[in-house]
């Protein structure tokens, strides 16, 4: 997948490769989708101003934005969310794995209250389309897959509940409670205590994606939920990566892996022509 992150092991005894996908392949693929819609906005920005430099009002063609990218991201916000309340759940129960297991039973449950797979008049969800759609997005117990800008991605939930509630290492909490004004990097301290949670950070506006926690529950810190914020905050003058990005004059070298050999001279003309055509 084309600047996409996908994790596979090779299991010996069953002689096959298996995803093994979880939540670090899934905030690199949160980054790369919103950094490939930032790229899909701007391409098409500047195609239709030099369209409408060369051709008459009337000539100049709508080209629409490419949504699947924008479904990809309301469907990680959704993930991400219900990701949360198992965390907060796991904390109060103490039960991650099977909290990781009833993620899962949450998104299913809000998936099928779409519109898509409503019948008409309110009768219902359509257990036949709804049946298609499940067997491809939770192919197996513990399992999910994303629909990506790329491709579909598969992802299993088996400690990704611990690995969102880290919290860091002890040790690093002491050497940055314990440092003093005087270090050569106060910026670098600065960003440290913060993100260890040494350092308070002002009030965010309250937000509620789809899915997400309702009013009265407590906000929970979490590593998806800081790097959401890294990733796409926009609170007066703190800004994430996306929207620090839209306020500057961008420009793009694209790049195209010829083969898989890591050879000169050597353009495997599917793998190039896929790479083209997902760009």
């Amino acid at each position: 997948i084309f600047g996409f992150e996908s994790f596979s092991v090779f299991d010996s005894r069953a002689k096959v490769w298996r995803t093994q996908n979880s939540l670090e392949q899934l905030c690199i693929n949160f980054a790369n989708e919103a950094l490939q819609m930032l790229f899909n906005r701007k391409v098409l920005e500047s195609d239709k101003q030099l369209y409408a430099a060369e051709f008459d009002p009337g000539d100049v063609p709508d080209v629409p934005l490419n949504h699947k990218g924008a479904a990809a991201l309301v469907y990680i916000e959704l993930v991400t969310a219900k990701l949360g309340d198992a965390c907060r759940e796991a904390e109060r129960r103490e039960d991650h794995h099977k909290m990781g297991l009833e993620m899962i039973d949450n998104i299913k449950n809000h998936r099928r209250q779409e519109p898509a797979f409503q019948l008409p008049n309110g009768r219902g969800v359509d257990e036949k389309l709804w049946k298609i759609e499940d067997r491809r997005y939770f192919p197996a117990p513990g399992r999910f897959v994303v629909t990506h800008y790329a491709d579909d991605v598969e992802y299993h939930v088996e400690n990704i509940v611990e690995k969102n509630l880290d919290k860091g290492h002890d040790w690093l909490k002491t050497l940055a409670s314990e440092s003093g004004g005087a270090t050569r990097e106060p910026l670098v301290l600065q960003l440290l205590r913060r993100g260890l949670g040494l350092e308070e950070e002002a009030p965010a506006a309250p937000s509620t994606p789809a899915g997400s926690m309702g009013r009265g529950r407590v906000r929970l810190k979490t590593v998806a939920s800081d790097f959401r914020k890294q990733l796409m905050e926009q609170d007066g003058a703190r800004r994430g990566l996306i929207p620090t990005l839209e306020r500057t004059q961008m420009h793009f070298v694209r790049c195209v892996k010829p083969n898989d050999q890591k050879k000169p001279l050597l353009f495997e003309r599917s793998k190039v022509a896929g790479q083209l055509s997902s760009n």
